[in-house]
């Protein structure tokens, strides 16, 4: 999505078409999530933080977490 159809690695200054918005989403909402600061014993899905969107790149989305705010990353991202 983003080097095919964005062209880019980055987001910065894109303001993000609904359809686009929805496929990160998506693809964001199936990965789990477990504190081990907390006493929650099961994870719970990411989601796409919406209040930075800017941030989202090829290899690191933002995502809300029980500890805070955080990025999910891709594996072969360095």
């Amino acid at each position: 999505m983003f080097v095919g159809e964005l062209k880019s690695s980055g987001s910065r200054g894109l303001d993000w078409p609904a359809e686009l918005l929805d496929r990160l989403r998506s693809a964001v909402a199936f990965h789990l999530y477990g504190s081990a600061n907390r006493d929650d014993v099961f994870p719970g899905p990411l989601v796409l933080d919406e209040s930075r969107p800017a941030a989202a790149d090829e290899a690191w989305v933002p995502v809300p977490t029980p500890d805070g705010p955080g990025v999910l990353v891709r594996e072969n991202s360095g």
